[in-house]
């Protein structure tokens, strides 16, 4: 297994709106977004999401505009505007089917498994029993795409059309919903997917930039909200900034604020979360890529490895639903931890087992570098260094269950020895 680099994954779980569409941060680039992450804050919110995507578009518009302040216009006027939003009804409609969200939920395997229909505050987009409003100010702006189908698919992939159009007419190939993410190219803004439990569990033990849990449903199958990177707004100028980066900016706030709005119209979904820091990669890569090797010690007890030990159950007590982000100390503090050490990639996890500090996991590189994290729940209870100390004990427990094992089998061993000298002694007499 291939040790991570701890500049190739992401130190820290950027915020929603720093990598959903307008402020460039590619994989690459994980441990500069981190860090432009923790000093900004840790708040996560609609309006902190969109702030940072608008700020980004209008640094992007100031440097396309300086680009291409010789270009003629094209394309941005009243005229072109009105048949573009004509042109996204034709597209909207071709790619939603006939039908009822009855006749079209389950398994089919055909294009065009989902409707749209007229609602109080916009239009109800449904997929497999599935809904997503898109607010009435925006249906004629976006393109929507619910073409796959299946127990693991793109069940609604978003674009906005004007950057679809910029695109075409500049002669650029615009992509297509049909991938594992629905990314559809210029103009994306977002998609929500659903992915077996299998799935999810090996994508979480690597670099997940762009794709976030956000639900469970009823079958166990997670749904999965994905958003660009890098900036994505097209235009063959931008002699109409202003209108552009109004509009950009109000479908950056609407899409960093779906998956809350996702689970208001779906409420038979279980809100669920799972994140991928450096700590949670780790942590899932213990739980769930076979032959890992990785030991546990604490500072009073020396390491043991997994043994047959299933790590999966202490994993999702450290995972679900909960937070891990850059701490504000300066440094560790004193006194006694438990170490998971994944000796084969040169990293442990330090988990503290101080009062007020049972929550506080330090990140330590063989080369001397060192991070703090803090782990958050809404379960008041939760303390990150109590389920590893657990850990601990089961891996002791299964230890001295196999030396038991091992003795018995031993004392077995000799008795056939010792019975059959015993038969051969009598034989030869």
């Amino acid at each position: 297994m291939d040790g991570l680099n701890r500049n190739d994954i992401p130190i820290a779980q950027p915020a929603r709106g720093a990598q959903s569409g307008c402020l460039a941060a590619g994989s690459g680039s994980a441990e500069r977004t981190a860090r432009a992450a923790r000093a900004s804050g840790s708040k996560t919110g609609g309006s902190r999401r969109a702030a940072l995507r608008a700020a980004a578009f209008a640094a992007l518009l100031a440097v396309t505009m300086s680009a291409c302040s010789g270009a003629a216009p094209a394309g941005t006027d009243a005229a072109d505007t009105a048949e573009g939003a004509a042109a996204q009804d034709t597209r909207t409609e071709e790619t939603a089917a006939p039908g009822t969200a009855e006749e079209n939920s389950g398994e089919t395997g055909e294009a065009g498994t989902g409707t749209a229909a007229g609602a109080a505050n916009g239009t109800l987009a449904v997929h497999d029993d599935l809904r997503l409003t898109i607010p009435e100010e925006y249906k004629d702006l976006i393109q929507l795409d619910m073409t796959q189908s299946g127990s693991e698919c793109v069940l609604f992939s978003v674009t906005e059309g004007a950057s679809v159009r910029a695109a075409e007419a500049q002669g650029r190939d615009v992509g297509t919903a049909d991938n594992d993410r629905g990314d559809t190219g210029p103009g994306w803004l977002f998609s929500i997917g659903r992915v077996y439990e299998e799935t999810l569990h090996q994508m979480l033990c690597y670099d997940m930039s762009g794709a976030e849990v956000i639900a469970r449903d009823a079958d166990g199958l997670y749904l999965l909200y994905y958003h660009p990177t890098d900036v994505r707004v097209e235009r063959e100028n931008f002699d109409n900034a202003a209108e552009t980066l109004r509009d950009w900016e109000a479908l950056c706030a609407w899409a960093a604020s779906v998956p809350e709005s996702f689970l208001a119209d779906n409420p038979e979904l279980t809100a669920e979360t799972r994140g991928n820091t450096m700590p949670e990669i780790y942590l899932a890569r213990a739980a769930y890529l076979d032959g890992l090797r990785y030991t546990i010690s604490t500072t009073q007890f020396g390491p043991l490895e997994s043994g047959n030990v299933d790590a999966a159950a202490f994993v999702d007590s450290l995972t679900r639903n909960v937070t891990y982000s850059f701490d504000g100390e300066d440094s560790a503090p004193d006194g006694q931890y438990v170490a998971l050490d994944f000796p084969d990639d040169d990293v442990r996890l330090d988990f503290f087992l101080l009062a007020g500090h049972e929550n506080m996991i330090r990140a330590v590189w063989n080369d001397g570098y060192e991070q703090l994290y803090t782990a958050k729940s809404a379960d008041a209870s939760f303390r990150a260094s109590e389920i590893m100390q657990n850990w601990y004990a089961a891996l002791v427990a299964a230890r001295d269950a196999q030396a038991a094992d091992d003795a018995a089998q031993a004392a077995d061993d000799a008795a056939q020895a010792s019975a059959g000298a015993q038969e051969m002694d009598a034989a030869s007499s």
